[in-house]
């Protein structure tokens, strides 16, 4: 028994070897060291002047990744890094999730499983953003609310308080598990739980104060942003019956999140590597009604719920929502795996693992779309080079869509405002815009309106990287300053 113990780690320690090994070392050789995602690049941009909040999300993403950065030799090492440990540290507590509830090989074949689906791989590995570093609080708030639950101990209910926290300084979108928690111990409450999580609840109030108040100083900017991303979601001008229809096929796609570890489970079952048994010791209703069930299915049903209504909602909402899906999926149907080769499981895993890298990226080289990581640092080393031969100050202020993809390479003092009309812009100084076009006349005019004087002015045309045909795009860097 103990060497079958002792070989499972082996294998268990040499498949997430191998896992790690092909998204981050394969994809250090293939991409351009500077290539960075946008929600890198512009974490990093925040990251040189951390604040409790952003105008999108809150600062732990930016403080996670400046953390990795001095142990990076480059920004995509120190993206591919900070992604892994988030991915890394979700696995693990999927694993002590899912063990609450099944057995231990049970949860072992299932993180396997998982970790070859959509929240593991592909974008979600190469492009550290909030949805990776929210996962793992996402996960960790599930783990010691059912241990709190079990076994109300003081320190699991002070932990859980401290874990949603945290989570909401990672991205709102925490707030989802956080109210299905709260409703769940609201319809499973006991008078023994009153003064523990009362203590967990004012743990949590008071580790928000610091958000609260970045809030009011703000005029809810945070909270104005997910409104307005969320008003407007809404793009179709069809009938109330096709957008119904619509909404059901996009509430279908989010399939895709799990559909390789479902392609998995079919292929194992089928060529026998492992059984499949029915568990008669529960009823559905009852396991309908278990913690786990409420993790990985309720808020996937708000999902639904919310882009029915909406027709469409981006696929970043789904990253930590179904998170703990696939074990929920499991435990609610009642499977038992049995009699499985963990062996045989880990080389069809990783074939899929490889597949999965191979699809993504020669998808991302022949595409034709343009990927904002493909700017490399072209776009940054030219601008320095402007702002060198025409300033002679050390430069503050970047200004532009595109400004993120330029602070995080030649400055660690300048800030990067994406809007032109972000009032935080400071007046009466000097400061350096990017517009991603080369008309001028058009351009001249949009920032004189908004009361910018221009100086200097030049078109640059950059060379895109990593793509089967050459591309290029123009942009226009401006000397400018806000009156």
């Amino acid at each position: 028994m103990r060497k079958l113990l002792l070989q499972n780690k082996v294998i268990i320690s040499a498949y997430f070897f191998f896992y790690l090994l092909i998204w981050i070392g394969l994809s250090i050789l293939i991409y351009d060291a500077n290539a960075l995602p946008i929600d890198v690049a512009e974490n990093i941009a925040w990251s040189k002047h951390l604040q409790i909040a952003f105008d999108k999300h809150p600062f732990l993403g930016a403080f996670f990744i400046k953390l990795i950065l001095p142990f990076s030799p480059s920004t995509m090492v120190a993206n591919l890094l900070a992604s892994s440990i988030c991915l890394l540290v979700t696995l693990l507590y999927t694993y002590k999730v899912t063990k609450l509830f099944m057995s231990k090989n049970e949860s072992i074949v299932i993180i396997i499983l998982s970790s070859c689906g959509g929240i593991y791989t592909a974008l979600n590995f190469v492009d550290y953003s909030q949805n990776s570093i929210v996962l793992p609080f996402w996960v960790m708030s599930c783990y010691y609310f059912t241990l709190a639950m079990r076994n109300n101990k003081f320190i699991y209910w002070v932990t859980l308080g401290l874990v949603c926290a945290l989570g909401l300084y990672a991205k709102l979108e925490m707030g989802l598990i956080i109210l299905c928690l709260a409703l769940y111990l609201a319809f499973n409450y006991k008078k023994e739980y009153l003064s523990k999580v009362f203590i967990s609840f004012w743990i949590f109030i008071v580790s928000l104060i610091p958000l609260i108040w970045w809030l009011f100083y703000t005029n809810f900017a945070l909270i104005n942003y997910a409104l307005n991303r969320y008003s407007g979601l809404r793009a179709t001008d069809h009938n109330i019956i096709i957008n119904f229809l619509l909404a059901q096929l996009n509430n279908l796609s989010t399939i895709g999140i799990i559909a390789v570890p479902i392609l998995c489970i079919l292929i194992l079952f089928k060529i026998g590597i492992f059984r499949i048994q029915k568990n008669i010791e529960t009823t559905f209703l009852k396991r309908l009604r278990q913690p786990l069930v409420c993790y990985g299915l309720y808020p996937l049903l708000f999902f639904f719920a919310l882009q029915t209504y909406k027709v469409h909602i981006e696929y970043g909402w789904l990253i930590p929502i179904m998170s703990l899906t696939l074990p929920a999926v499991f435990y609610l149907l009642n499977i038992k795996i049995r009699e499985f080769s963990l062996r045989k499981i880990v080389y069809v895993v990783l074939c899929f693992q490889i597949l999965v890298f191979m699809v993504y990226n020669l998808f991302g080289y022949f595409t034709p779309m343009k990927d904002p990581r493909t700017l490399s640092n072209h776009v940054a080393l030219k601008a320095e080079e402007f702002w060198q031969q025409n300033e002679s100050q050390p430069l503050k202020n970047v200004i532009g869509y595109f400004s993120i993809y330029i602070t995080p390479f030649i400055s660690d003092t300048a800030t990067a405002y994406r809007n032109f009309e972000d009032t935080r812009i400071p007046t009466n100084t000097v400061s350096l815009g990017v517009l991603d076009n080369c008309n001028i006349k058009a351009n001249n005019a949009y920032l004189e309106s908004l009361g910018y004087t221009i100086g200097k002015q030049k078109c640059i045309t950059i060379d895109r990287v990593g793509r089967y045909s050459d591309e290029k795009q123009n942009f226009t860097l401006y000397i400018l300053e806000k009156s």
